[in-house]
C-alpha cells in the first residue's frame, strides 16, 4: 500500500486483523419528522388566519404570497432532510484506514491509506488526516466539540492499529 491515500473500487477486501474502529458519522438533524408534521400544521393554520384577516380587508393578494411562504418552508426543509442522508463511514484496522463517503444520493466514494501512514490534524472546520502529500477532509458536519472527540477516538484508533500484533501462540 502506498504512503497516499488511494481511491478503491466498490468491490472491498476483508480487513486484516480487528477493527479498531468503526463509525459512521451523520449530519444532525435536530428536527423529528413527527415535529416537522406539528411544525407545518402549525404555520399553515397562523398563515390561514392571517390569511383571512387579509381577505376580510380586501387584500386578497396577500393569500397567495401567505401559501408560497408555507411553500417554501416545506421546500427548506425538504431539502435539508435530503442533505441529511448523506454519511461518512471510518474504520480502522492494523491493515488499513478506510472512508467511505456516501453523498444524499446514495454515491459512494471510498479511500484507503495504511495507518502507519496517517496522520490527524484538526481544524475548526475540519478533521484532516495527512498520509504523504495527500489529505483527506471529513467531518465536516459535526460541531466542533463533537469533532474534536471525533479527532481524539481517531487518533487512539490508529495508534492501536500501529502498536497491533497478532497473536502467535496457538491453542493445543
Amino acid at each position: 500500500m502506498t504512503p497516499q491515500w488511494q481511491q478503491m473500487d466498490a468491490a472491498d477486501r476483508a480487513f486484516t486483523g480487528p477493527l479498531m474502529m468503526d463509525a459512521v458519522l451523520r449530519p444532525n438533524r435536530s428536527l423529528s419528522s413527527r415535529v416537522f408534521v406539528i411544525l407545518i400544521v402549525a404555520f399553515c393554520a397562523l398563515n390561514a388566519a392571517m390569511a383571512a384577516a387579509f381577505l376580510a380587508i380586501g387584500a386578497w393578494p396577500v393569500i397567495g404570497f401567505l401559501g408560497l411562504d408555507v411553500a417554501l418552508l416545506f421546500l427548506a426543509f425538504q431539502i435539508n432532510y435530503r442533505e441529511g442522508r448523506a454519511f461518512e463511514q471510518v474504520q480502522v484496522s492494523p491493515d488499513r484506514v478506510q472512508v467511505t463517503h456516501t453523498d444524499a444520493k446514495g454515491a459512494s466514494r471510498r479511500w484507503q491509506v495504511h495507518p502507519a501512514w496517517a496522520r490527524i490534524e484538526t481544524t475548526e472546520e475540519v478533521v484532516l488526516v495527512h498520509a504523504g502529500g495527500s489529505r483527506l477532509p471529513m467531518a465536516r458536519f459535526l460541531s466542533p466539540p463533537e469533532r474534536a472527540d471525533f479527532s481524539a477516538a481517531l487518533q487512539a484508533a490508529i495508534d492501536r492499529a500501529r502498536a497491533y500484533r497478532p497473536s502467535t501462540s496457538s491453542m493445543e
